[in-house]
């Protein structure tokens, strides 16, 4: 995509998009999002899913300093190149939310009620635990090594997305129009994205953004997009069997945040 002063190149097996604007060059890179397996990092244990699977084995919270260290002997104290700034973003996710919408995502299936209930408390722990060990990485130990890391709830894209964006926008140091911004909100909204993925099944649009499919799992993404839809799918017996599984993996802010403690 190009304009007078911006042209944007999608490398769709990467996850990675690259924007040339006014003459500088911002690289977009979703690669391994889900894992944190930053180029360079080499965690002792293999790729984090594992090393939380050990922690978790030891009696250790996602959040602890413990569990952390392991992490932290991955990670090399950042080396800044020349002419080159380099800024990890951090998403998290209230842990329920997250395991229902997995959960979701994931099935082979559509899932009845009941077991639907039964993969989300099988998993909850453990999604927990992940989203502990992700925020004390980005929140701790990349800035203690000499990384930049931006971080936000996911609640806040589905919130007030247009101060989302300006705060977004902020941290990467981009100026964009409010009109410009209200049009790129608007074009990957949920709604636009189940029409965009409407008219692909139909043969009427070849090029889907990456990351959407017209067919398997990818083709499933796009849901409510509401941060307590899960309240709408879930017994409050397993709500409130998740909340306790989950509140000794996070840090106290988080916790409070969603109500865990």
């Amino acid at each position: 995509a190009k304009s007078a002063n911006c042209s944007l190149d999608q490398d769709k097996g990467n996850r990675t998009y690259s924007m040339d604007l006014n003459g500088s060059k911002i690289v977009f890179s979703a690669m391994h999002k889900h894992y944190l397996e930053f180029q360079g990092f080499v965690y002792p244990m293999g790729p984090i899913v594992g090393l939380v699977k050990a922690c978790m084995d030891m009696g250790l919270s996602g959040w602890s300093s413990s569990c952390a260290e392991f992490a932290e002997a991955g990670i090399p104290a950042f080396q800044p190149k020349e002419e080159e700034q380099l800024l990890y973003m951090n998403i998290y996710r209230d842990p329920i939310a997250a395991a229902t919408s997995w959960v979701k995502y994931s099935a082979e299936k559509e899932l009845g009620h009941e077991e639907l209930n039964a993969r989300v408390l099988d998993i909850c722990d453990g999604v927990a635990a992940r989203i502990g060990l992700r925020a004390r990485i980005a929140w701790k130990i990349l800035p203690e090594k000499g990384y930049s890391v931006y971080s936000y709830a996911y609640e806040s894209t589905v919130g007030d997305q247009e101060k989302w964006a300006a705060d977004l926008l902020r941290a990467i140091g981009l100026h964009m129009s409010a009109d410009s911004v209200r049009k790129a909100l608007d074009s990957v909204s949920p709604t636009s994205m189940k029409h965009l993925l409407e008219d692909a099944k139909k043969g009427l649009v070849e090029d889907l953004p990456a990351g959407l499919e017209v067919s398997g799992t990818n083709s499933r993404k796009v849901g409510m997009a509401t941060s307590k839809g899960y309240r709408t799918l879930l017994t409050n017996a397993t709500v409130a069997s998740c909340r306790r599984a989950s509140l000794k993996h996070l840090p106290l802010a988080m916790a409070l945040k969603y109500q865990l403690g």
